[in-house]
């Protein structure tokens, strides 16, 4: 059975619906890990990719009469393996989401309750929606870019990012001075340069005084790796108006010189189940009724078998958690399946 490309695209689309406000129930900082790598332990494998599965749970909060105020959903990957920086990881992740979920009627009760009161029938459960995608996984590198969308019956939806990059040998998370080259005054010095050359290519999409607060904004710098070149964002609306997003810049690993330790470049496109994916996307979707098909979402559940073929198997969800149904992809033929009552994978016909 071929190695499954570690791709769970949780968070593909992102559409616009109604309403959000923005408690602050967690920090806008990357991902939470254990201490940072020494730099003298970036050492990369000729390692493929750590095969992942996801998981999702929800957790619900109501008020005293057992009224629906909000549903939460977190999902995280669940790393397949039995050394000691996959265990470290699985650990770090699920500990994330317990956290994250014992958290919601504190961070989301109160508001609810009052926006309840105030808008009577009117009110719609909030939804809150914390998904993953797997941004890099090669050569003992795993990166993770978290979105978190939010809607609160607000004007409109808010979007989060968080994200993390750690070591699969060790289970250390890596920080933007281990991964680009010079001491941390340089690389701050060098992000600063990066985002004032966004602003200066179009000033007019940013605030007046943006590169000017360049500088005090590098502790909320975030970065994820993607298969060619490394990515470095700001939250929404630090240096420009939400509509724009999240300003990001990239320094592509053929600059090695940029890199503290050469990164080899992925074809994210190639691997297996990305592919599997879109291949649902091209003959599956298009098939769904137009209300499904508009925000439909996929989730790798792991492998499994057809016929004596393994497959990848992808489940097709409506946020927050409303399983359309669950497909497989033939590693060996493309063949797509489709899972019957029976828990038994047929093939699919349009």
């Amino acid at each position: 059975m071929k190695s499954m490309a570690a791709l769970c695209l949780c968070c593909l689309f992102l559409l616009p619906f109604c309403g959000c406000t923005v408690p602050q129930n967690k920090g806008d900082s990357p991902l939470s890990a254990e201490t940072a790598a020494p730099s003298s332990q970036l050492s990369l494998s000729a390692d493929g990719p750590v095969t992942i599965q996801s998981k999702c749970q929800k957790q619900e909060v109501r008020d005293g009469e057992g009224t629906l105020l909000a549903t939460i959903s977190h999902s995280h990957p669940v790393l397949l393996g039995s050394t000691k920086g996959i265990a470290s990881l699985n650990q770090l992740f699920e500990k994330d989401e317990e956290e994250y979920l014992a958290s919601a009627a504190h961070n989301w009760q109160a508001q609810a309750e009052e926006d309840k009161q105030l808008l009577g029938e009117s009110f719609q459960p909030y939804t809150i929606e914390s998904s993953y995608e797997i941004t890099y996984n090669n050569a003992g590198l795993l990166s993770i870019l978290r979105t978190e969308y939010q809607n609160t019956n607000g004007p409109y939806p808010t979007l989060r990012r968080l994200s993390g990059t750690y070591l699969t040998s060790s289970g250390q998370s890596l920080s933007l001075d281990q991964i680009l080259a010079g001491d941390k005054q340089t690389v701050s010095q060098q992000v600063v340069n990066h985002f004032t050359q966004l602003i200066q290519s179009d000033p007019q999409q940013f605030y007046p005084n943006a590169q000017d607060i360049l500088p005090d904004l590098i502790s909320q710098v975030g970065f994820y790796l993607s298969g060619d070149q490394i990515c470095l964002y700001l939250p929404q609306e630090t240096i420009a108006v939400r509509a724009y997003g999240f300003p990001e810049v990239s320094l592509p690993y053929d600059q090695q010189d940029l890199f503290a330790t050469p990164i080899p470049t992925v074809n994210m496109d190639a691997q297996y189940l990305k592919t599997a994916m879109r291949l649902l996307y091209e003959k599956v979707v298009p098939q769904l009724p137009q209300d499904e098909r508009t925000g439909i979402r996929m989730v790798s559940e792991g492998e499994g078998d057809a016929g004596g073929e393994p497959i990848y198997i992808i489940r097709l969800y409506l946020p927050p958690e409303e399983t359309v149904g669950r497909y497989g992809v033939g590693q060996q033929t493309g063949a797509i399946y489709v899972q019957e009552k029976t828990g038994a994978y047929t093939l699919f016909s349009p």
